[in-house]
């Protein structure tokens, strides 16, 4: 009897496990066909990769150097006494805008005042004294026509007048200097500028021509000395013979245009030891956005690329085979395309190349796409019109700021027109 019921046991356990399988094989077959259409579904409604997309155009780019200069004022004075004594009032405040003529400073006059007035009383003696001479002169003379004196008389009175005359020219001069000097006492603005820190004050006694008392830098208009590479020469002599160069004045971190001006002279030699020129730019800057000393970025614009096939900067990669960009094209599937760019300037870049106007190209999203891929493209406006010096939203690729030297490219860019 228990074996009867073991041998059960086992048969329905078999049927059990039969069973099984076979509900599990049923659910596999059912299960299968529906999993793979729903894969392959799936596969084919893949939506397409979205990207940002621009259509090529053309532009005027310009081509510039960039250098570090130091504000430099036109003229920079230290006013200085130029006779001794004590300032009795001062009158201008530091910092303060002056015209050329203006009263500064005032230095105790009265010694001078008193020698004027001894020149002139001396000059008004010999005056007298020569009048007399004159008189004495004419006597001398009526009595030689009568044959009544003698001819050393009259010479002698007539070298008399003659010495009396040159007596007063130099007592003219002595009056004439001591005015000059009481002159002095006031001083006066030599040019128009801003003066700077007073070095004196009231009280203080001063020396002729050694005594600095304030500093003058004028500030519009006013310059920038800074340097270039003299590879570059033929690029600027070639921009000067066109006429203005156009020069912007940047903060150092390229944020803010500070001013516009022109390049308005280049050093006479190059430095033997740095290899660079030194280039003058002047600026009206009559906001005062210019300091003197300060530390400026400069862009001199020598040449403009006109009518250029453009594209933005962020559209151009670069690969094993060199630079290339993703072209869409039909069925808004992208393609590698192999440019050749010739100038790259302000967050642009000019290809000569590979390209042609009208053309859609991604400039967002490359990094997940091959070629033949199919994308979704939000479509930017295409570059057009003239790109300005003064841009401020990019910086230059093609340019070392810290040098102030161009590249090759910008070179053979600038050479080109």
């Amino acid at each position: 009897m228990p074996f009867a019921t073991r041998r059960t046991s086992r048969t329905f356990v078999t049927y059990v496990s039969i069973s099984l399988v076979f509900i599990t094989l049923l659910v596999w077959l059912v299960v299968k066909p529906t999993t793979t259409a729903h894969a392959a579904a799936s596969k084919q409604a893949d939506p397409a990769i979205p990207v940002t997309a621009t259509r090529v155009g053309t532009m005027t780019l310009p081509v510039y150097l960039t250098g570090v200069g130091a504000v430099t004022p036109l003229y920079d004075v230290t006013v200085r006494s130029q006779v001794d004594g004590q300032i009795t009032r001062l009158h201008f405040k530091e910092g303060q805008q002056v015209h050329e003529g203006d009263v500064l400073v005032e230095i105790d006059r009265q010694a001078f005042e008193a020698d004027a007035d001894q020149a002139a009383s001396k000059l008004q003696q010999d005056q007298a004294t020569l009048a007399n001479a004159k008189v004495d002169l004419g006597r001398q003379q009526r009595l030689a026509e009568a044959n009544a004196t003698s001819k050393q008389l009259l010479d002698a009175q007539q070298a008399r007048v003659d010495e009396l005359i040159a007596q007063i020219r130099g007592d003219q001069a002595t009056l004439k200097r001591a005015r000059v000097s009481v002159g002095y006492t006031t001083v006066r603005a030599p040019i128009s500028g801003r003066v700077g820190f007073r070095l004196v004050d009231q009280g203080n006694l001063v020396k002729a021509n050694e005594t600095a008392l304030l500093s003058i830098v004028t500030t519009a208009p006013i310059t920038v000395v800074y340097s270039a590479s003299q590879d570059v020469l033929p690029v600027i002599h070639s921009a000067l013979g066109r006429g203005a160069v156009q020069a912007v004045a940047m903060s150092t971190d390229g944020a803010t245009v500070l001013s516009h001006g022109h390049v308005s002279s280049i050093a006479n030699r190059v430095n033997a030891n740095s290899g660079a020129i030194q280039m003058k730019a002047e600026f009206d800057n009559a906001d005062g956005a210019l300091w003197p000393g300060q530390s400026v970025m400069i862009r001199t614009v020598v040449d403009q690329l006109r009518d250029a096939i453009t594209v933005p900067e962020d559209a151009i990669q670069t690969g094993p085979d060199g630079s290339f960009v993703y072209v869409i094209g039909t069925g808004d599937k992208v393609a590698i395309q192999s440019v050749k760019v010739a100038h790259r300037v302000l967050g642009f870049a000019a290809v000569t190349s590979g390209l042609r106007v009208g053309q859609r190209v991604v400039v967002q999203g490359q990094y997940r796409l091959q070629d033949g891929e199919k994308v979704a493209a939000t479509i930017q406006p295409a570059p057009t019109g003239d790109l300005p010096a003064d841009r401020t939203s990019d910086v230059p690729h093609d340019m070392d700021l810290r040098s102030g030297t161009a590249t090759a490219t910008t070179t053979a860019a600038a050479g080109a027109h």
